[in-house]
C-alpha cells in the first residue's frame, strides 16, 4: 500500500478545515475551492492568504524530505507569489504577509515542516499518534498596478515527499 495525499484548508474566523480541497486557486475572498473569475483581485492588492496542510493516509511506514515549488507557469507583468512552510493559523487576510517568494525550482533542503521542523517525517498510521499532516503553508498571490487584467497564467505547485 501507499500513502494517499491530499490539500486541507483553512479558512475564516475559528478556522473552518476544508478537507481535500479541488483547487489552491487565488481570489478576494477568504474561501476554498475559489472559481477566480468570481472572485477578481484587484490589480495592486493581495489575494487572501491560503492556509493548506499536506494531509496522508492510507497505509505507509514514513513520509518525509517535503519540498513545495512552482513546478510550471509563468508569471503575468508584477505578479508574484509568497510562501511560508512552517506557520500557525491566524485568519487569512489580504495585507502583504512579508513571506519569501515561492522557489521555481525544486529545493535542495526540505521547506516545509513537521512540527516545526522542516527535516521532520510523519510515521504511517500504525507507528504514531501525531497528526498526518504537515505543518501549515502560507500562499499569497501579489499583484502590482501594472498587472494586466482579467485570468492570469495558471501555475502547477508541487509539494514532493519521499515515503517509506
Amino acid at each position: 500500500m501507499s500513502a494517499n495525499f491530499s490539500f486541507d484548508e483553512s479558512n475564516l474566523v475559528g478556522e473552518v478545515i476544508e478537507v481535500g480541497v479541488t483547487n489552491l486557486n487565488f481570489g478576494s475572498v477568504d474561501a476554498p475551492n475559489l472559481v477566480p473569475v468570481t472572485y477578481p483581485i484587484v490589480a495592486g492588492q493581495n489575494s487572501f492568504d491560503k492556509y493548506v496542510k499536506g494531509a496522508f493516509s492510507g497505509s505507509f511506514t514514513r513520509v518525509d524530505n517535503f519540498k513545495f515549488w512552482k513546478a510550471s507557469g509563468s508569471y503575468v507583468t508584477a505578479e508574484g507569489c509568497s510562501f511560508s512552510g512552517s506557520v500557525a493559523y491566524v485568519q487569512p487576510a489580504q495585507a502583504l504577509n512579508g513571506d519569501a517568494a515561492v522557489p521555481t525550482a525544486e529545493p535542495t533542503d526540505p521547506n516545509v515542516a513537521i512540527h516545526y521542523d522542516v527535516f521532520g517525517y510523519i510515521d504511517g498510521p500504525a507507528n504514531s499518534g501525531y497528526s498526518k499532516k504537515t505543518d501549515y503553508c502560507r500562499l499569497q498571490l501579489q499583484t502590482g498596478v501594472t498587472t494586466p487584467g482579467g485570468p492570469v497564467n495558471q501555475k502547477t505547485f508541487c509539494l514532493q515527499y519521499d515515503e517509506q
